[in-house]
């Protein structure tokens, strides 16, 4: 069996004439090889992927679900690697996030490996032979390093205000080292600002192993890349991203990354509290994880290339999975054509809060009430202002039936991360994710199943909303909708089938911030799967209430999110496509003119 692997070929080539070249190589190799293998997003691995496609040539796409959803940017990669997804046979994703995108587009599931990134691998067998760049010279005294990179076209116009926050920061003690990139734009912009500012220090541009220094030995990483994300990720170090969106989204639900948009204030505010002397911010972000792999991406690959099953999965013709075909009612495969056959009994794992609340064992007594039983709890807490370990050692201790696990962060993750640890990490069919000011009845978690599934599968829930109106300055009435009706979005209690949650995953994300409630159900009405707000007390235990001492405290997120990005983006996926139950005006007009104003306003998405 013989092989093509087509790395990243074309760091600068983006021009038509080196397309061409990339083409012209593909063709003179393609006859004599069984599967090509491509990494990455680059114009020169598409231009394999296409050769590979209309010789019919098996492909293999390495770094493959990546997504901003955003086809500007980063550009042309953003196409690039859509493009790859269509035409591979064998698709190697670094996470589960990146496999749920690539599902959730209809690619066979049998057709997603995740194996982790081979941009970690190259980073591990690098690691203990790097040498430091020689241009690189440190002001006498320094001892603290910021490693910077800039060179998207989508930053032309951003550059220099960038470099100007940088160069506004009172530090003596930090040398910002800038290699230079060939792009005329970025070169002009750092040239200017090596001479303006004296911590900026310009130097030629880099080879692999000298970046990999930089990246070990820097204390913070600034950059507009796609690769220096993940591979900071292997030295610990934080990454402060200079883009607008990112396709490495799980480095900033690991703590280790933040997304600065087109925000030079935001950056230059976070730095200055980064470079302090014992930054507790940059030792919270410096923790060594692995959210692309752990170095071993190629090994398995190796190992799976062995199997006479992966290579007649290879040969086997291509085609998107129709989307409607995993919403369909479980089948037993076992049953003759005349039988009858009874669906699996479903199963549910219930996903708690954590964050500054001392409610934690009052919902786990709930859970352990339950006329359900989960077959798994997970507790993402954000942040350690409580220690929970006790509590949940001694609970464990007396309810040995239900497995469960803390996921904790150094940093807050806001609301996002525990839709990602339901979907990763759950293998039950329903998932629950809870709010932790909140308290369930005995037959709560069945009650929401039962409903679910007379309610064709919708997602479930408490608290919910519909939009009645909107004003052109994105001001938007809400009503709190009566039980038992269709809504436009729910909260403080989740519960819908686990696999419909690659939905969510697998779309646009149009802010981490806040707004997790509205984006989920948007992106589960794209799927024709509606949302719903059953009863919350009935006779036979099934209720859902607020803990009343607790959801009005001063830990209530909406005392501390701003409400403007959420008005934002119900402005947004109003124009994206989403369909209110009842909303009086919410016409073209109107929704243009709501996000102008948020265009022309201090407001970032």
């Amino acid at each position: 069996m013989n092989f093509m692997i087509f790395t990243k070929l074309d760091s600068h080539l983006n021009s038509t004439n080196n397309n061409n070249n990339a083409l012209q190589i593909c063709f003179a190799f393609q006859c004599s090889n069984d599967i090509w293998i491509v990494q990455g997003d680059t114009s020169s691995g598409l231009a394999a992927g296409l050769v590979a496609f209309f010789r019919s040539t098996p492909l293999i796409h390495l770094e493959a679900g990546l997504r901003t959803f955003d086809h500007s940017s980063p550009f042309p990669e953003e196409v690039n690697r859509h493009t790859l997804s269509l035409v591979a046979s064998l698709h190697v994703a670094p996470s589960e996030l990146s496999e749920a995108r690539l599902i959730a587009e209809g690619v066979e599931s049998d057709r997603v490996v995740v194996y982790g990134n081979t941009g970690i691998d190259a980073a591990r067998l690098a690691e203990e032979n790097i040498v430091p760049p020689s241009n690189v010279k440190i002001q006498q005294g320094n001892n603290r390093m910021v490693f910077v990179t800039m060179h998207r076209r989508e930053n032309a116009d951003r550059f220099e205000s960038f470099y100007d926050a940088i160069g506004g920061l009172d530090v003596s003690d930090i040398d910002f080292v800038v290699p230079v990139h060939p792009n005329p734009a970025a070169t002009k912009a750092a040239e200017a600002a090596c001479v303006k500012f004296s911590h900026i220090q310009c130097v030629p541009p880099m080879g692999y192993g000298e970046t990999q220094w930089m990246l070990k030995n820097s204390m913070l990483v600034l950059t507009d890349s796609g690769g220096l994300q993940e591979e900071a990720t292997w030295y610990g170090r934080p990454v402060l991203v200079l883009r607008d969106a990112t396709e490495r989204t799980e480095a900033i639900n690991a703590g280790s990354s933040v997304l600065i948009g087109n925000d030079p204030v935001k950056l230059k505010s976070l730095l200055a509290d980064l470079c302090i002397p014992n930054s507790k911010i940059l030792k919270d972000m410096s923790v060594k994880s692995f959210p692309f792999g752990d170095g071993r991406a190629s090994e398995r690959l190796v190992e799976l290339l062995k199997s006479s099953a992966t290579m007649d999965m290879l040969r086997r013709p291509l085609r998107l999975k129709d989307l409607s075909e995993s919403e369909q009612p479980p089948k037993c495969s076992s049953a003759a054509a005349w039988e009858v056959c009874e669906p699996d009994i479903p199963t549910i794992d219930v996903v708690l809060t954590q964050y500054r609340r001392d409610s934690l064992l009052i919902q786990l007594n709930d859970i352990a009430n339950q006329t359900m039983i989960p077959t798994h709890v997970w507790i993402v807490q954000n942040e350690a202002h409580v220690d929970i370990r006790p509590i949940v050692e001694d609970w464990r201790e007396k309810h040995l039936d239900i497995p469960v696990d803390i996921v904790s962060s150094t940093l807050n993750m806001k609301f996002h991360p525990r839709f990602h640890v339901a979907y990763t990490l759950s293998k039950a069919t329903y998932v629950a994710v809870l709010d932790d000011d909140v308290t369930m009845g005995s037959n709560w978690l069945k009650f929401c199943v039962e409903y679910s599934q007379a309610h064709s599968d919708a997602l479930v829930g408490g608290n919910s909303r519909t939009f009645s109106s909107i004003s052109e300055k994105g001001k938007r009435a809400v009503e709190i909708e009566e039980e038992n009706k269709r809504v436009d979005f729910v909260g403080h209690s989740w519960i819908l089938k686990r696999e419909f949650l690659r939905h969510f995953l697998g779309a646009k994300v149009y802010t981490l911030e806040t707004g997790e409630d509205i984006q989920l159900s948007f992106a589960l009405q794209q799927r024709g799967i509606n949302t719903w707000r059953p009863k919350h007390i009935i006779d036979d235990g099934s209720y859902l209430r607020d803990i009343k001492r607790l959801v009005s405290d001063s830990n209530a997120s909406f005392l501390h999110s701003p409400q403007e990005p959420r008005q934002w983006l119900f402005c947004k996926i109003l124009q994206e496509g989403f369909k209110p139950v009842k909303c009086s005006n919410c016409d073209t007009d109107t929704i243009n003119r709501c996000l102008e104003f948020f265009k022309k306003s201090t407001l970032t998405g």
